[in-house]
């Protein structure tokens, strides 16, 4: 188990498709992956900027940071034995990869998140 770096910037966005557009057309970003839950533009130093719908219990925000993790579930029972909050255990994001959130000392998220090699990313 281990945090490997930075994924990227999660932003939970109200319009995926305005949001999306402002990103590609504005900064001339190419998404690397596109739907209407998630749409991920490549920084070209291994990081991106990630727009996730938003859900009643995730409203628009500023960016949270996604660490790239490996042994996500051991990882997250450490954390939790270490006292940190996890406000949500471990999910299947889509096949082959897998997320975790969790609070920082100050109540901000940090998303952890694990993928197969064969995952989009």
């Amino acid at each position: 188990m281990a945090i490997l770096g930075t994924y990227g910037t999660m932003f939970f966005v109200d319009d995926m498709a305005t949001s999306a557009a402002y990103y590609a057309n504005q900064l001339g970003l190419a998404p690397r992956y596109e739907s209407d839950e998630w749409t991920e533009f490549d920084l070209g130093d291994g990081t991106a900027i990630c727009l996730h719908a938003t859900r009643p219990d995730k409203p628009a925000s500023g960016g949270v940071p996604i660490l790239k993790v490996e042994g996500i579930r051991e990882l997250v029972a450490s954390l939790r034995d270490k006292g940190v909050k996890v406000t949500r255990d471990v999910f299947e994001v889509h096949p082959g990869a897998y997320g975790a959130d969790i609070e920082d000392a100050n109540g901000y998220a940090v998303h952890l998140y694990e993928m197969s090699q064969s995952s989009h990313g």
